[in-house]
């Protein structure tokens, strides 16, 4: 989910110009998995609250389709995460999301939420991340354990209290980023594979997934960041799902007045053009997160 993502974002884009500027791990999202500390950071906590909007999907035949009149599917969604330094190149990282849906058709308008997937995951830094011209490299896993309400499972009109996928998810994948003052970037490449479930005493798979998010970031000035990010996604195919594919591009802003203390703002969307996706939503998404730093 790219909500997500916009909350790595915000990690990467404090901690990643070099030592005087540190703004790649506060624009750093795929979970908090791939999310880095400063280096002087010991552990951060923050809370984001996204407002998601889709703006319609993208059909077999990959077209752009929007949502018809009278039809809406809005989501506010706050996500509690942390991170937390175990050693020099090993990060542990959790993330509690929580949302609201709003939906309405012919008609017939719901509301309901609850608790998504929680998730926890882990970064391995193989090449220290050290603001000289060598690149970083880490290792990064984690994995989406369901503790919200699968589209399946959903009791109320329009599956409005649909919060998660219902099915634990495994996040493999490598993060490498480079800097040299006041820029850096940065890049992830992340697979995603869902564990099997039983449904009416067969077992289904949900499809893999493997996303691809490049970002970019500068220091404007001693407290202000911009970034940019864009991210590339498949939906791999299973006897129950179809091969998908997406497109989306963000960018955000982060103030940082204070070296423990950052306010970002993040907005992005995906390509809705026809040939930019097929068999996915395309969401809008609006965040704003608040991150504090312990030393």
């Amino acid at each position: 989910m790219f909500t997500r993502s916009l909350i790595l974002f915000a990690f990467a884009i404090v901690a990643g110009v070099p030592a005087r500027v540190e703004a790649g791990c506060c624009f750093s999202t795929t979970a908090t998995t791939t999310a880095r500390l400063a280096t002087w950071e010991k552990g951060v906590a923050g809370l984001s609250a996204s407002y998601v909007r889709e703006l319609g999907y993208f059909s077999s035949a990959a077209r752009a389709v929007p949502l018809g009149a009278g039809t809406a599917d809005q989501q506010l969604r706050f996500d509690l995460f942390g991170l937390v330094r175990v050693t020099d190149a090993l990060t542990l990282s959790l993330l509690m999301p929580l949302s609201m849906n709003a939906r309405s058709a012919s008609g017939v308008f719901a509301l309901g939420g609850g608790l998504g997937d929680i998730a926890v995951g882990a970064r391995y830094d193989l090449l220290q991340f050290d603001h000289s011209n060598r690149p970083g490299l880490a290792l990064i896993a984690g994995i989406a354990i369901p503790t919200g309400r699968a589209i399946g499972a959903a009791e109320r009109a329009l599956a409005v209290d649909a919060t998660g996928r219902g099915t634990a998810i495994l996040n493999l994948g490598v993060s490498t980023e480079w800097a040299s003052e006041p820029w850096f970037v940065r890049g992830d490449l992340v697979g995603g594979i869902p564990m099997p479930t039983a449904q009416d005493g067969t077992w289904a798979w949900l499809s893999p997934t493997l996303d691809l998010t490049l970002m970019g970031g500068v220091r404007a000035h001693r407290y202000l960041f911009f970034g940019a990010i864009a991210r590339f996604g498949v939906q791999l195919p299973t006897r129950s799902q179809a091969f998908g594919y997406d497109m989306a591009l963000g960018g955000g802003v982060a103030l940082k007045p204070d070296p423990q203390w950052a306010v970002l703002v993040n907005v992005s969307v995906s390509l809705f053009a026809p040939g930019a996706g097929m068999n996915r939503n395309a969401p809008l998404t609006a965040s704003l997160a608040l991150r504090y730093a312990a030393w």
